[in-house]
């Protein structure tokens, strides 16, 4: 990508051509295949008769990737004739040349920069200040990052940045040698490319390069900005100039435009890339050029002035399925392993052509460094857990005033903050209801949030359900909440074996009080089956008394029998777990 297209000291910067030329068929390096070549293309019209422009493109065509500063050059044809009309031919070294062309590149630049530098016999004048320090020169449009911050002046500089372009950077190829849109997908770069092709066109060869390079993802180009972009996508935008292109890059984290003018140092933009016409301007070696610098040098400016075209490219990081679901819809089930989902999220209102109208349970599930998700309205089934551990993330569920049924009561387990429309959830309305076996809570009738949760007790009313096949008396006991739970049926003592006594909860008759507990507070219950801990909780919670699980294991341990019957009483079971009674017929 060039900043800067051709000089006016014409005579110099011609000796440079000729000279990097020279480099660049001497290297034997991936940048030149001519020297390789088993197959050369035939011109069929003899170099000497070729014009300037013919003889780049025959080289190029030839496997010589010429800079893209030289292409559509006059200048640089003309050094490839100068070349070739050499009489006798010289013989030139890679070490010769490369370091002939550096000096020649670094002698033209100190000129152009300060002329005052040089005596009037051309020769430079030691005692003179050094170039960088007399440059004080200030971007415009872009600022350049110096020293951990953006500056307007200056810039931090790497060798590296001489290694990729502007298209490179948008693509994240910044590895990558300079690209031109088309490369990867058939496109071949010639002499009049950038006449040829339309700004439309150039960025539709970006979608067809993506595509071949794989890896990402769904790529679209748009005439217009798009909205709505994903937090996992990257947005790119490109716009030409009569003999360049040029690309930007959109920086979420800044919220501002980014781009890399050729071999020179990234800058932030200070515009929307449709405000103003672009025009060249760069950091390089830590000075930076603005365009009255390049004017001032003798450079001519590189300016942009087509339409602005936008292409969108990122590989979703969810996983998905369509099991059960309509052809035209898809879920997401979770997160695609080995990726971290951080900050604020955006589920998709689409997936591969498919409407995301679900939300698998546990999906995002323990994802804690979130800060928030944003929910559109096409997701009308979330699973249970979902949030479950996300940092108490604020779940944004656009276009809703509700949550409807379709949603798990615990798709929001953590409770996490909801707003519908933009407005927090402040549960106004609530219904108690059964949460699991041992809790109740009130949810949220808006958001379909438990707001308070608390353990069930099942003394609110008992309903005699009568002997079980297995001669076991039982009842239901429920809770305030609805939970229910089927225990058998106690009677306070004494009474002798074989009697006929009566439920303390239900009222209703049984036989064989064989098995006997005795409470904190020292009363004692028999049944027709061996005590549960759930049964003795039940007991003592009727009773309002206060209790530990070490009461139970104490009353076990107990002696405290009535009368003469402790042969016939049968241990007591010192367990938490539910124990299912039979159902009377």
């Amino acid at each position: 990508m060039k900043t800067i297209v051709f000089r006016k000291k014409r005579l110099v910067y011609l000796l440079l051509l000729i000279v990097v030329f020279l480099f660049v068929v001497n290297v034997h390096s991936t940048m030149v295949y001519a020297s390789t070549m088993t197959n050369p293309i035939i011109a069929a019209t003899p170099l000497t008769e070729m014009d300037d422009l013919e003889l780049v493109n025959f080289a190029m065509q030839n496997g010589i990737e010429v800079p893209e500063d030289l292409i559509d050059s006059v200048e640089f044809g003309s050094a490839i004739k100068d070349i070739i009309q050499a009489s006798p031919r010289s013989s030139y070294s890679f070490t010769i040349t490369q370091d002939l062309a550096e000096k020649i590149q670094v002698l033209i630049d100190m000129y152009q920069i300060n002329s005052q530098v040089f005596l009037q016999g051309g020769m430079l004048q030691s005692d003179q200040p050094s170039i960088m320090s007399a440059a004080s020169h200030t971007l415009e449009n872009n600022l350049v990052m110096h020293n951990g911050s953006w500056s307007s002046t200056g810039g931090d500089w790497s060798s590296s940045y001489l290694n990729y372009n502007c298209y490179s950077f948008a693509i994240d190829k910044t590895n990558e040698r300079y690209r031109y849109p088309g490369q990867h997908s058939g496109v071949s770069m010639v002499y009049n490319y950038m006449s040829l092709y339309s700004i439309s066109q150039m960025a539709t060869f970006v979608k067809n390069d993506l595509d071949a390079l794989g890896g990402y993802g769904d790529v679209s180009v748009y005439s217009s900005e798009p909205s709505n972009i994903q937090f996992w996508q990257t947005l790119i935008c490109i716009r030409k100039g009569s003999s360049d292109y040029h690309f930007m890059k959109y920086d979420k984290s800044s919220q501002a435009w980014h781009h890399k003018p050729g071999g020179t140092a990234p800058l932030k933009y200070l515009h929307h890339p449709e405000d103003i016409i672009w025009v060249s301007e760069y950091s390089s070696n830590g000075v930076c050029y603005n365009a009255d610098d390049q004017l001032a040098m003798g450079y001519s400016l590189t300016t942009y002035t087509s339409e602005v075209y936008y292409i969108v490219y990122g590989e979703h990081p969810f996983t998905t399925n369509t099991a059960g679901l309509p052809s035209n819809q898809i879920a997401i089930s979770g997160v695609k392993s080995g990726v971290t989902l951080t900050g604020s999220i955006t589920i998709p209102e689409f997936l591969n052509s498919r409407t995301v109208t679900k939300i698998g349970s546990s999906a995002f599930s323990g994802l804690n460094q979130l800060s928030q998700v944003s929910i559109p309205s096409s997701v009308t089934h979330i699973g249970s857990n979902v949030f479950h551990n996300t940092n108490n993330a604020p779940i944004y569920l656009e276009g809703r005033t509700s949550v409807p049924s379709t949603f798990d009561i615990h798709w929001n387990s953590s409770g996490n903050p909801v707003y519908l429309n933009g407005n927090l959830c402040a549960h106004a309305s609530t219904t108690l209801m059964s949460i699991n076996y041992t809790q109740h809570g009130h949810l949220c009738n808006i958001c379909r949030t438990f707001v308070s949760e608390s353990n069930h007790n099942h003394n609110v009313k008992h309903i005699p359900l009568g002997t079980a096949p297995s001669g076991i008396a039982v009842h239901s006991s429920y809770c305030r909440c609805g939970h229910s739970v089927t225990v058998p049926c106690v009677s306070k003592v004494p009474h002798l074996p074989g009697d006929t006594v009566i439920c303390t909860y239900c009222g209703q008759e049984f036989t064989n009080p064989l098995f006997m507990i005795t409470l904190p507070n020292g009363e004692s219950f028999v049944s027709n089956t061996p005590f549960t801990y759930d049964m003795f909780e039940q007991l003592v919670e009727h009773l309002e008394l206060s209790y530990a699980y070490a009461d139970f294991i104490v009353s076990v341990r107990s002696n405290i029998v009535y009368d003469d019957y402790a042969a016939k009483l049968v241990s007591i079971l010192p367990s938490r777990k539910e124990i299912l009674y039979e159902y009377c017929e």
